[in-house]
């Protein structure tokens, strides 16, 4: 990110910058984000009249990916709010098989073309407690596989594609001091998905998710101590092979190979990081983790786990937002390494 411009006025206040990053899966990548802030209509002086957003986000990869999404968060009056992320995706992506036994050699590249809107419907209790529904509306449509591989002969469930729909209950527990960069609180969301015929969906399966994070101040206010540990699970017998948790990635143990490399129906993983604010607009971090993916839950825990160590550099191009650009760069246990660039901490 190297420039943002800000438009104020009686309409709100447009913010707009350019995309810069890089993963192994992308490898380097550029595209915009911007972000439109609405004006506050009315007099409100209860603390959930904040203010609501549009923010779109376009993005082309060295790998020919285009990845384009539009997210709108909407606050009433009345304590409520809605959340949608509209993903539109062109994606040449990676297949390396189901397990964590899996190597990087043996990929298999296939076309995904998808178009998903996710969201929730939240009701806000005390500024911590947030209940509600969450929804998840996804096409696929894949094609291109490579020639006598497992795709192409149809081993696994979803190479045909279709529909994967499914909603259920949220919950949010959320007391952190800043949502881009916070120094102290807990974050902890949980949510359970049912993808059924009911809601046209193509496939029946269930799908539980748990994310916890604590963070806190370290001897001064510029050293950062966080935590996270997430557990993804499904369940059911027709599960398409891009819907089952997978580990590793921009945000997921950084240093494995490839987010694609290893998934299956189960998928934890705990990492910690020490963040530093150095000087100017610079900082520092150092991150180690664990996890690793599985059949069931009893045996994800008893195998054995992927870890990696890393070390990044934070840059915040804007001076009075908490908002970085971030280099990391991770090692795995198996002998491979990942280097990320990108915007925003990793949880």
């Amino acid at each position: 990110m190297e420039k943002v411009d800000s438009i104020a006025g009686k309409k709100g206040k447009v913010i707009a910058a350019p995309i810069l990053g890089y993963s192994p899966e992308s490898r380097f990548f550029g595209g915009f984000m911007g972000m439109w802030i609405l004006p506050k209509k009315g007099v409100d002086t209860s603390s959930f009249n904040r203010p609501s957003t549009l923010a779109p986000i376009f993005i082309y990869t060295a790998n020919k990916q285009v990845i384009s999404s539009l997210r709108s968060e909407q606050y009433f009056k009345n304590a409520t709010y809605l959340s949608n992320t509209l993903r539109v995706r062109n994606y040449p992506d990676f297949f390396f098989g189901i397990g964590n036994d899996t190597h990087p050699d043996d990929l298999e590249m296939f076309l995904d073309q998808f178009g998903q809107l996710n969201g929730r419907w939240m009701k806000i209790r005390d500024e911590k407690y947030f209940f509600g529904l969450s929804y998840d509306f996804r096409y696929d449509k894949l094609s291109d596989f490579k020639d006598g591989a497992v795709l192409d002969a149809g081993e696994v469930s979803g190479t045909g594609g279709g529909w994967t729909n499914g909603l259920g209950p949220i919950f949010i527990y959320d007391t952190r001091d800043n949502v881009l960069y916070p120094s102290k609180g807990w974050y902890v969301t949980s949510n359970l998905h049912y993808f059924s015929k009911v809601v046209g969906s193509n496939y029946s399966f269930a799908q539980l998710n748990l994310d916890s994070r604590y963070f806190r101040e370290v001897i001064s206010p510029k050293h950062v101590l966080g935590l996270q540990l997430v557990i993804n699970s499904v369940a059911g017998n027709n599960i398409p092979f891009y819907r089952l948790p997978q580990l590793g990635g921009n945000d997921r143990l950084r240093g494995i190979k490839n987010e694609n490399l290893y998934r299956d129906k189960v998928s934890w993983y705990f990492q910690v990081e020490g963040r530093r604010t150095l000087f100017w607009r610079l900082g520092g971090v150092l991150f180690a983790g664990v996890g690793n993916v599985s059949s069931d839950i009893a045996s994800a825990f008893q195998t054995p786990v992927k870890a990696v160590v890393g070390a990044g550099g934070r840059f915040r191009p804007i001076k009075d937002q908490k908002l970085n650009l971030r280099l990391d760069f991770g090692v795995a246990t198996d002998g491979f390494y990942a280097v990320y660039l990108n915007v925003a901490e990793a949880f």
